[in-house]
């Protein structure tokens, strides 16, 4: 693993260098959503992006992963991405639709709303193998089947008859659990989480952090976990980001930033949510 402190220089899964992003929402004036971001994060570094709601975090991600509108915006910097040889690609020098196509194969999301992301006229079973078949061309439908319900167990969904319905006959909780399940499908060493329990209950929240956790250690994958729930950060991770206004104010290891932080904000932000405890 990279982290900071150390002698020399350190391979990067992703280097951000003065990334500032603006758009504009009328003809007359722009708005600054993200100003100089500089974030260097580590193969198999666990980081935490903490800020509250708008100030730029879940923003920061969408420009590293190429989600941002390309029409009346404008993105400069760079947005640095490791290679297996070794050396850098810079996405902002590719065309739009080649950029997004690229994070496409190297980053795996899943967001707040990832249910969403399910068809609604189509049973989870065949949505879910159609995702299958994407990431795993090799398996065959038998397999599928085994795979599926075992991934099934894994988010504490013991009964596969969920599998049959479609997906405004399951409960919301049940529904993002599944959602969060598919996007994991894909074999990718970058993992993205923008706030994926927020409609669970505390347990099934507990659990699916948990797992996340666990899948991240045995693939060895870098993980961004996006929340304003900084006690839950605290437990899951290595490395921490705190964002305010489009600009990161603090970032280092988790001990610095969440037990010994330099930024006013940092410390108001920790003293004014830290007492909502998460237990693993």
């Amino acid at each position: 693993n990279s982290y900071y402190g150390r002698v020399g220089k350190c391979l990067m899964s992703i280097e951000l260098k003065n990334v500032t992003y603006t758009y504009s929402p009328g003809t007359s004036y722009q708005i600054h959503a993200l100003k100089d971001i500089n974030l260097e994060i580590g193969p198999q570094e666990h980081w935490a992006i903490a800020g509250e709601s708008g100030a730029g975090k879940s923003m920061t991600m969408y420009a590293l992963t190429s989600l941002l509108p390309e029409k009346n915006t404008h993105i400069s910097g760079k947005i640095l991405y490791l290679e297996k040889d070794g050396s850098y690609t810079d996405i902002l020098t590719m065309p739009f639709k080649k950029r997004t196509e690229y994070c496409a194969r190297k980053v795996s999301l899943i967001f707040q709303d990832s249910i969403n992301a399910l068809n609604p006229f189509e049973r989870i079973q065949k949505q879910w193998h159609e995702t299958v078949a994407i990431h795993h061309p090799q398996m065959k439908k038998e397999e599928m089947d085994t795979h599926i319900k075992e991934r099934l167990k894994l988010f504490g969904i013991a009964d596969d008859e969920a599998l049959r319905k479609y997906p405004h006959q399951l409960s919301g909780g049940m529904k993002q659990r599944i959602a969060i399940a598919m996007a994991l499908e894909a074999d990718n060493q970058i993992l993205i989480a923008d706030e994926p329990t927020t409609s669970l209950d505390a347990v099934n929240q507990r659990n699916i952090v948990n797992f996340i956790q666990e899948l991240c250690e045995k693939k060895k994958l870098t993980l961004l976990y996006i929340s304003h729930n900084l006690a839950l950060l605290d437990a899951i991770s290595t490395h921490a980001a705190t964002v305010k206004d489009g600009e990161i104010i603090e970032k280092g290891t988790r001990e610095d930033v969440f037990h010994s932080p330099k930024n006013p904000y940092t410390r108001k932000m920790i003293r004014e949510t830290m007492e909502l405890t998460y237990e693993k």
